[in-house]
């Protein structure tokens, strides 16, 4: 376990971020120095992390999954590739194939593109060893092809939007997904976290706390950023205080499960 301290205030903005427009006109995100904290500290917990790894970038510097892999590079010391041509497998592979790599954190697109040159197979002759995945959802069958092929890697399903630092939960597929993602399912995105707590309310906005019953998902804690850049009115719909505590509504829609595992079902502003 490796905790990160820092002599900045918490509530000093560190970075501004961007969101993709995905989910409606792109809003630029305060995301302070407390937040990043909180994120590495918790994803410290979550991750083993050895002296001989080295970080592949496989996404641009301006989608939030390279913010985490840049602060891993700063904080932990551990060595990042950057790939130039994050859609070109064959190079990709070469990359990691010659410099080692041994964690990849990306979109779903691009673990899904091995699939399509036919090079998973010969990844298993590299040092990789874990991948991740979020920003959105993992096609079953090819987060089943990885799993199934690869059987000594370590593949994690994420979860969280840009509003509350890069990611709030995963989940480490193993054999118990199996007839999940056969049936074309999407595994769970993970559980909520004393540094990452989150839970979901219904359409009376009160808390979920049955099995099985679609709701938000409100995330609260240090996670949750200082609002977007110049716009009260999105702030004042997203940002409150639930309980009495900091939360972020973020229009997703999940359930949960009898031992608290979370699967995502869609967004809020889609049904």
């Amino acid at each position: 376990k490796n905790t990160v301290e820092s002599d900045f205030f918490s509530n000093k903005i560190l970075y501004i971020l961007f969101t993709s427009g995905s989910t409606g006109e792109p809003k630029g995100v305060k995301c302070s120095c407390g937040n990043i904290m909180n994120y590495l500290n918790w994803s410290s917990n979550q991750l083993d992390w050895n002296k001989d790894d080295v970080i592949g970038c496989g996404t641009q510097f301006s989608f939030d999954l390279s913010i985490s892999d840049i602060f891993y590079m700063f904080s932990l010391k551990i060595p990042l590739v950057i790939f130039p041509e994050p859609s070109n497998p064959n190079d990709i592979f070469q990359r990691i194939d010659s410099n080692k790599i041994t964690h990849i954190f990306s979109v779903p697109s691009f673990f899904s593109q091995f699939i399509h040159a036919n090079l998973i197979k010969k990844l298993s002759n590299t040092s990789l060893r874990r991948i991740m995945a979020a920003g959105g959802f993992f096609p079953p069958s090819h987060l089943l092809q990885w799993f199934k092929t690869l059987s000594d890697l370590s593949i994690y399903n994420s979860w969280g939007p840009s509003e509350t630092t890069i990611i709030n939960s995963i989940h480490k597929i193993s054999k118990a997904d199996i007839e999940i993602l056969e049936k074309g399912n999407h595994p769970s995105i993970g559980k909520p976290d004393s540094l990452m707590p989150f839970f979901l309310t219904n359409e009376k906005n009160k808390v979920i706390t049955k099995s099985n019953e679609i709701g938000e998902i409100i995330v609260q804690g240090e996670s949750v950023t200082l609002g977007y850049l110049n716009d009260p009115e999105e702030n004042n719909l997203k940002y409150t205080m639930y309980q009495n505590k900091k939360s972020f509504h973020t229009g997703d829609l999940a359930l949960k499960d009898s031992d608290d595992n979370y699967f995502m079902i869609g967004r809020k502003d889609s049904t």
